[in-house]
C-alpha cells in the first residue's frame, strides 16, 4: 500500500463569486493575489461577502493535493495530513468534507484556518488565516504515532505555506527523510512566502528531491538569490548539484508550471522536458482554485507509479483540468481511471 504524508495548513475554503471589483478595491486586493491576514480582517471580509452565497470546500495546498492524489490512486486511507484544526464551527464543516479523504488532523483550541477565495472571471485571489494550523509543533511530530506513519511513507509532501512559524518542523522532516531515504517533496506555494522567508525557502528548494512552483514563484526565488538566469536554466542548475543519495531514477526533479501555457521539468543530468498544456473548451472552465495542487497530485501519482517525467507532466495537466471544471477544489464524481491510459 502506498503511503503519502503531507505537511500543510488544513484550511476551509470559503469560495465567493464576485460580480464586480467592489470587494477587491475595498480590501486592496489584486487579481491572482495571495496573502495571509489577521482573523479580524477575515471576519470583516466574510461579513462583506455573506450576501454572495459563499460555498464551502476543503482547502490548503497540501490537503488539496493529498485528496486528489488519493482519488487518482484509488487507495483508501493512503494519505495522511500532518496539521491542526480547531474545535469551532468551521472545523466541523471541514472534517465532514474531508471524511472520505483519509485526512488525519489533530485538534487545537484555536479557530480553524480558512481561506477566502474571491473569484472574478478566470482570476482568483486567496486571503488566508491559518488559525489552528500554526500551533502544530515539533514535539507533536516526534511522538511515536506520527513517527511510525513517517517511517512507512513512500514520499513526504510539504507545502511552502507551512514554513511560516514552523521552519524547525520542516527542517526536522527534511532530515528525517534524508536519514530514511524517503523522497522529500516541496512546493514553493506562494510568492510572498519566498519574499518573507528567502533564506529558508531557498534552502528547502535546494534540498528537495522534487520541487514544485509556478513561473512567478521561481522568478521571485531567482531574484532573491541574486542570480541572472532564465527560469529553465535556473531549474537545470538546481538539479546539477544534486547528490542523489536516495538513488531516485531521474535524480532531482524541478517542475515549473505557467498557467495554461507550458510545463517545464528539469532533472539531474542536465535534461529538461517541456510540455505545452493541452487546451480545453473554455465553456467547461469553472474555477482555477486548486489547479496547481491538482497538477502536483497528478505528477506525484505518475512518479509513484514509476512513470517517466513527461508522462507525469501529462498526468498533472489532466488532473488540473478535471479540477478547474469543478466549483472549488472538489473531487469529481467520476473515477480517475482514464489517467492510466495517458502516456
Amino acid at each position: 500500500m502506498v503511503i503519502i504524508v503531507g505537511f500543510g495548513n488544513p484550511l476551509l475554503d470559503i469560495i465567493v463569486q464576485l460580480d464586480d471589483d467592489t470587494i477587491l478595491q475595498k480590501y486592496n486586493i489584486r487579481e491572482d493575489y495571495e496573502k495571509e491576514e489577521t482573523a479580524n480582517v477575515i471576519r470583516l471580509l466574510l461579513k462583506d461577502v455573506s450576501h454572495l452565497s459563499p460555498v464551502f470546500a476543503p482547502g490548503g495546498c497540501a490537503q488539496n493535493t493529498l485528496r486528489i492524489l488519493q482519488w487518482i490512486l484509488n487507495e483508501p486511507n493512503s494519505t495522511v495530513m500532518m496539521g491542526a484544526v480547531g474545535t469551532d464551527e468551521h472545523s466541523a464543516i471541514l472534517e465532514k468534507l474531508v471524511q472520505e479523504a483519509g485526512v488525519h488532523t489533530q485538534k487545537e483550541n484555536h479557530p480553524t484556518g480558512c481561506s477566502v477565495v474571491l473569484i472574478k472571471g478566470v482570476h482568483r485571489a486567496l486571503i488566508a488565516h491559518i488559525g489552528a494550523a500554526q500551533y502544530l509543533n515539533i514535539d507533536d511530530i516526534r511522538c511515536n504515532e506520527k513517527l511510525d506513519v513517517l517511517m512507512k511513507a513512500n514520499l513526504v509532501y510539504v507545502e511552502g505555506f507551512f514554513v511560516s512559524q514552523r521552519v524547525a518542523i520542516v527542517e526536522y522532516v527534511e532530515a528525517f527523510c534524508n536519514d530514511k531515504s524517503i523522497p522529500f517533496v516541496f512546493n514553493l506555494s506562494g510568492v510572498y512566502m519566498i519574499e518573507n522567508f528567502p533564506t529558508e525557502m531557498w534552502a528547502f528548494a535546494q534540498n528537495a528531491d522534487v520541487l514544485f512552483g509556478n513561473s512567478r514563484e521561481y522568478k521571485t526565488l531567482i531574484k532573491n538569490t541574486n542570480l541572472s538566469l532564465s527560469v529553465d536554466h535556473f531549474a537545470i542548475q538546481l538539479c546539477q548539484n544534486y547528490q542523489n543519495r536516495k538513488n531516485l531514477p531521474y535524480g532531482k526533479l524541478v517542475v515549473i508550471t505557467n498557467g495554461d501555457e507550458c510545463v517545464i521539468c528539469a532533472h539531474s543530468g542536465g535534461h529538461i522536458e517541456v510540455l505545452h498544456v493541452p487546451k480545453i473548451d473554455k465553456s467547461k472552465f469553472k474555477d482555477s482554485n486548486g489547479a496547481g495542487d491538482a497538477f502536483a497530485a497528478g505528477f506525484l501519482a505518475g512518479l509513484l507509479l514509476k512513470k517517466e517525467p513527461l508522462t507525469s507532466m501529462k498526468w498533472g495537466c489532466w488532473s488540473a483540468q478535471q479540477i478547474i471544471q469543478q466549483s472549488g477544489c472538489t473531487i469529481p464524481k467520476y473515477t480517475a481511471q482514464f489517467i492510466t491510459s495517458i502516456d
